[in-house]
């Protein structure tokens, strides 16, 4: 979706996305493959253009 989003608005436009391990209804929630999900993760946000990407943190 980020890919579609950044070729839609041109690059001149700031897109960028908030992400977190938690859920909404969840804050115990914590991704099943750790770092190595993660990794996979935060790999595509950077190949998809965004200019920001915010990492929320949940203390439990």
């Amino acid at each position: 979706m980020a890919t579609a989003i950044r070729q839609a608005v041109g690059p001149d436009f700031t897109v960028g996305i908030r992400i977190s391990q938690a859920k909404v209804n969840d804050y115990q929630h914590k991704w099943s493959g750790k770092e190595d999900e993660a990794e996979v993760i935060f790999m595509q946000l950077r190949q998809a253009g965004l200019d920001y990407r915010e990492r929320g943190i949940c203390k439990s």
